[in-house]
């Protein structure tokens, strides 16, 4: 039977068809020992919905008659600021959801809110605050909104003063349970790092915390307080170690604690059935386990690669076995791979490098890719998959006069331009003609792009406020990674009329790269329009790097054309991704 809930803020969503209390004052608590607090956790439904799965685990948890159920974000697919699809996606997530007989708590996550002017249709639909708490019979059960600030120090001071504020109010909790979607916590705590939520949580009791966003789960335990990252129920899959596929979370509270079951198909597994330790390590070897020393150059004239060797390495991240497998390569037609197959011996976290031999006479893309097997646990292997770095190459020009920044474009140094932007598939993006040039005179990197338009009246250039959403407009972007100390990538996006967007991207020690909106760089920059197009002039200081453009430097570096009235975009080199990688090279005069 459902009873004794209490909001201290907003708490449970107002639907049609749940089953809701009467009475609303201070209840005393129940006995732990003779009557736990059961409840059920659902994972991500949204970032590519797999259609059924989330009404199949909605169906198993009202079978289990839960007191509640909590969620842990992502239950729209979101991400874009038009109201009416929004509406539409929460009015199908709302009566998808009225299958329960008990409240649901919500969480917000980045589909949910993806931009601040989204909150505004998740207050509407839901009647929620992103973040509030609640009591249920002693258990004190805190919901936080990180959907835009992924990183613990991101959060804004306002919420974390009300949650130092709401926590001082309620340390007479039996237990303290704390809800948010980006389990910001793996990247400090799980990599040995402080982080500035944990310190709030040690301060006044927090004894568990529960996230999702990973589309996996995994678990660690810091200083006592239990962490629990709940997988998908019912977005795209992230096989992990144990391959523990949809699911979603029990959790029982009692006089001997806090217990916590991951649920699968009706089947129950340990709560520690994949430590982060596990998750670490298999994106280490599925991230940086081959890398390559090098790229196959790419001629720009026809796209295809001349006879080239390419040093291809093998890092062993398992400590206590020997990576020992046959290298195999998967050749498209037209590529030419020697040898396609190479047997691969790394010690114990040793390394092995292998030379290969490349040449392409037909299609660059789709690209050959290396297959090896690395060792995990006694009885097990993680298979890791790269494609082969191919570099397509633009020369940066030595300007002995820098050019004057007007967005006209008129210097003799704008010469040499690059063009024959691609689409995600390697093949000519549906974008009408751009030209990129690029220039440096030792202390800054200029840059020039020339985009026509065949349409001007339906260009779309309406941000003016730096690090708006400008990519989703028109807008030309770049990714570069300077020959400095820090090995960062940088992303920079202009808009027609100047508005700025970028970050700086940094890889972690688990091979993710992760991105930092609040850096924001210095530039000059000017754009100008007429009937047949935009253009805009750039320049960018290289102090602010710690980097020179000496000459014969060579930068990883792609750019792309987002055209709005299209819904197209352009790359030079495909994926676009913070991953250098997949970079081409900008060579220095």
């Amino acid at each position: 039977m459902l009873r004794n809930l209490l909001s201290s803020l907003i708490v449970t969503l107002a639907v049609s068809g749940f089953h809701h209390l009467a009475n609303g004052g201070e209840t005393d608590t129940r006995d732990l020992e003779k009557y736990p607090i059961r409840f059920a956790i659902i994972g991500d439904r949204t970032g590519e919905n797999q259609p059924g799965i989330y009404e199949q685990i909605i169906g198993e948890i009202e079978r289990l008659k839960p007191e509640f159920v909590m969620t842990v974000g992502d239950h729209i697919e979101g991400y874009t600021s038009d109201t009416s699809i929004l509406n539409a996606e929460w009015k199908e997530y709302l009566e998808l959801i009225k299958a329960f007989s008990m409240p649901v708590h919500l969480t917000p996550g980045n589909h949910d809110i993806t931009y601040d002017d989204m909150e505004e249709t998740y207050r509407r639909q839901t009647g929620l605050s992103p973040y509030y708490s609640f009591d249920y019979d002693g258990v004190h059960i805190v919901v936080l909104d990180n959907s835009r600030w992924y990183e613990s120090d991101e959060m804004p001071d306002e919420q974390v003063q009300w949650l130092i504020s709401d926590l001082e109010g309620h340390t007479g909790a039996e237990y303290t349970l704390l809800f948010y979607h980006v389990p910001s916590w793996y990247r400090t705590l799980s990599d040995g790092k402080p982080d500035r939520l944990h310190t709030i949580y040690q301060k006044y009791g927090v004894d568990a915390v529960f996230n999702g966003h990973w589309h996996s789960y995994f678990t660690g335990e810091y200083d006592g307080i239990e962490y629990t990252t709940v997988g998908t129920s019912g977005g795209h899959n992230n096989f992990r170690p144990g391959e523990m596929e949809y699911h979603f979370a029990w959790v029982t509270v009692d006089s001997d604690g806090i217990s916590i079951a991951p649920i699968k198909y009706n089947s129950v597994m340990s709560w520690d059935e994949t430590p982060v330790s596990d998750i670490r390590y298999y994106e280490r070897a599925k991230r940086l386990g081959i890398t390559f020393a090098g790229a196959a150059p790419v001629s720009e004239a026809n796209l295809k690669v001349e006879a080239s060797p390419v040093t291809v390495e093998f890092h062993n991240f398992d400590s206590q076995r020997a990576l020992k497998d046959t290298v195999r390569w998967t050749v498209p037609e037209g590529w030419s791979v020697e040898p396609q197959e190479f047997f691969v011996e790394a010690p114990p976290a040793g390394k092995a490098e292998a030379e290969f031999r490349f040449s392409c006479a037909g299609s660059l893309y789709p690209l050959p890719e290396v297959t090896v097997s690395f060792p995990y646990n006694e009885d097990a292997v993680i298979q890791a998959k790269r494609e082969l770095r191919v570099a397509r190459q633009a020369t940066c020009v030595a300007a002995e006069v820098p050019p004057v920044i007007d967005g006209i474009i008129d210097e003799s140094i704008w010469r040499s331009p690059r063009w024959g932007l691609l689409d995600g598939d390697g093949k000519p993006a549906n974008v009408d003609s751009t030209e990129f040039y690029f220039a440096h005179d030792g202390d800054n990197l200029y840059l020039a792009v020339r985009c026509v338009e065949s349409r001007m009246d339906s260009l779309m250039a309406n941000m003016t406020e730096q690090d708006d959403a400008i990519y989703t407009e028109d807008c030309v972007g770049f990714l570069y990674r300077p020959v400095s100390a820090d090995d960062a990538v940088y992303q920079l996006y202009v808009n027609p009329v100047g508005t700025t967007y970028d970050q700086k991207i940094l890889q972690g020690s688990d091979g993710y790269w992760v991105n930092d909106e609040r850096w924001n760089g210095t530039y000059e920059i000017a754009t100008s329009s007429d009937e047949v197009g935009w253009r805009v002039e750039v320049r960018i200081p290289l102090a602010q790097f710690g980097a020179t453009g000496a000459s014969g430097q060579k930068w990883d570096f792609n750019f792309r054309r987002k055209q709005a009235r299209l819904q197209s975009a352009g790359g030079w080199q495909v994926p676009h991704a913070y991953d250098p990688n997949g970079f081409g090279l900008l060579l220095f005069e």
